[in-house]
This record gives structure tokens, sequence and C-alpha cells, in this order.
């Protein structure tokens, strides 16, 4: 039977059943991914990753079939030490091919049942999956298409937090991607509705593996002739970009020296803290803040001299300094720049107040 025969229903409505672990990522990105823009429901979110991850899915047979029998007869032709008619390599091809194709099914068909839910496809899902014929390998392996369905979400679940990401975000990072390959720039509006203009360098993730990040230069969209709106280098997360639009009759590329000077500034500053400007920031941290600074590594700003033993002076983005010394309470003390004191003092103010 074809996947079609088992989707009779007028809602399109569909049976799955994921482990409990792969329900607690499917809600876990839930929360992560939706924004104020666009709230997901469950079958929404399903929806989504379906449409961006399935064609590169190994839940999608036929399409790995095809690569396989491609990558086999390319091995197998060269091979002028095989005596072997035409028709005999075709069978091994294929029989080479079979096993591979079984070896994946078994695979995806094996994660465990866990709690069933409904959800409703939408139409391009459904007209997808109805596309699957009683001859297709999908529809001799996985029998039914909620099994078929299970198989791409539990794979989807056991990928990295960033490469789950990149597969939810996949519009937006085609558009990049797009930009760069075409080195064009590219005219982008972030989550709190900024707008930058962008000559497009690449797509990073920062050390930790946590977020990716688009780098290029960028300025503001808008030009103001009282404000200096120069190209900087900078950085964006990719999951605050809500719209991306290459400007194809702009061509423009990074040369040799600034992508020179990007290497540099990731190394010094970490990817995450390229949009903003270096100020001096002045520091006083008790022993015990020493202490912590000399043992806390990750994304530790490095300071630039020490005044009287106890005061530290950096060259830094307010950011990472934020980030930073902020867990470190009363044993980093913000000296200067004034704003930046006012902003620890507000904020652990803050804190204070809920324990009283």
């Amino acid at each position: 039977m074809s996947f079609s025969d088992y989707l009779t229903n007028e809602n399109h409505r569909q049976h799955i059943n994921l482990s409990s672990y792969a329900w607690y990522i499917v809600y876990h990105d839930i929360n992560a991914f939706q924004s104020a823009q666009k709230e997901y429901t469950l079958s929404g979110f399903i929806n989504h990753i379906f449409i961006n991850f399935y064609n590169q899915s190994c839940a999608n047979l036929s399409s790995a079939y095809s690569a396989k029998f491609n990558e086999y007869s390319r091995l197998i032709h060269r091979q002028s030490k095989l005596d072997l008619s035409e028709s005999e390599k075709q069978h091994l091809i294929e029989t080479l091919c079979d096993s591979y194709i079984k070896e994946q099914a078994d695979r995806l068909i094996s994660f465990p049942k866990g709690e069933g839910k409904k959800i409703r496809l939408t139409n391009e899902v459904y007209q997808i999956i109805s596309g699957y014929t009683d001859s297709s390998a999908e529809s001799h392996y996985f029998k039914k298409p909620g099994i078929f369905l299970k198989a791409i979400i539990e794979e989807y679940s056991r990928l990295t937090y960033i490469d789950r990401e990149f597969i939810f975000y996949r519009n937006i990072i085609d558009e990049l991607n797009n930009a760069i390959s075409q080195k064009c720039t590219i005219s982008i509006k972030l989550i709190n509705g900024k707008q930058f203009i962008v000559i497009p360098y690449k797509i990073l993730p920062d050390k930790a593996s946590s977020y990716n990040y688009f780098l290029g230069l960028a300025r503001f969209s808008h030009r103001d002739p009282k404000v200096k709106n120069e190209y900087n280098i900078a950085s964006f997360r990719v999951s605050r970009i809500v719209s991306a639009v290459c400007n194809y009759e702009d061509k423009q590329s990074i040369d040799i020296e600034t992508r020179k000077g990007f290497e540099k500034a990731i190394t010094e500053k970490g990817i995450q803290f390229l949009l903003n400007d270096i100020d001096e920031i002045l520091i006083r941290l008790t022993s015990e803040g020493i202490k912590k600074y000399n043992s806390m590594l990750y994304l530790r700003p490095e300071y630039t001299k020490i005044i009287d033993n106890d005061i530290y002076v950096f060259h830094s983005t307010p950011m990472q300094i934020e980030f930073y010394f902020f867990k470190f309470g009363k044993d980093a003390e913000i000296l200067f720049p004034a704003e930046l004191r006012s902003r620890f003092a507000y904020h652990h103010a803050e804190a204070t107040e809920i324990y009283r």
C-alpha cells in the first residue's frame, strides 16, 4: 500500500509516536526557536521541520538510493581489474544499494516508541507524503506515513543544537549563503527591528557551538547625513534575523586584508561580540575576583594593564564585560564607564529585590 492509502481523512490529521527523548527535543526547540514574530504550535513546528529537513534526511530513502547508486557506479566502473560484464556490474551496484538502504531503514525504524499524538499536516506536507507510491522504498520499509514521519523527526532530534538551528532557519540561511556565493550585499532585519546592509563574509558557530552567526561588514540601512554610517565588522546571531533579501545589483565582496581583520577580531573578541564598539573599562577585583578571573577561561576578556594590584583595565565590548563579569557579584566592581557601572548596579539591585 502507498502512503496515500492511509491519508484518507479530510483534515489531514496524522498520528505520530515519538520517543520521550524526541518529544523533549521537539518541545525544547519550539520554545527556543519561536519568537514574538511567530509562534509555533506542535503541528506547525513538525510540519516546518519536515519541509526543511526531509530532502536531506536519511529517511528519504529514494534520494539516498540514487546518491549511493551514482557513488557505487563511479567506484565500480573505475575498477578496470574487475572481470565483470555490464549486467553483472549493474547487479552488484543494485545489491550494494539495497543493502545500504535496508541498513538505514532498520536503524530509523529502531527508535523506541513513546507517547503518541495527533498532528495536522499542511497541504504541502500532505502532498509530499502522498506522492510516495507503493513501489517506493519509503512505502516498502516504513509501511505507514506515521512511521516515515517519526523517522524524520527522530533523526532530527539526534542532531546537535546548531545543526537543528541550521534546519529550522534554513530559508534565512539559504538566502545568506546565496549572498555569499553571489558576492552581493544583503539587507537583513533583526528581531529588535534594526535593519542593516551587509557585505557578507561567512556563517560560523561560536567556539562553544552554541549558536550560528552571520559575519560581514555592516551598516545601518537608513542613511542620515548627520550620522556617520560606515561599514564595520559585525556578527549577527542567525536566530535573531527575521528577514534577509539579497541585493543582486549591488555586487561587493570582502578583500583579503579585511578577511584577516575578521579572523583577528574573532580571536580577540569572540564571534558573538563583534557588533559592538570597544570601550576602555576599569574593574576593581577582590582577591576572590582575581581567582575567578584566573580560573574562568570561557569568553574571558584579556586585560590591558593592572593599576594598584586590583584595578584591571580592559579594552573590550560592554556586552562581553557584562556577560563575563556579572556572575562575579561583589567580587567585581565596575569603576568606568559610568553607564556600564549603572547597568550592573541596576541588575544586581533587581536580583536582590527578589529575595527581600
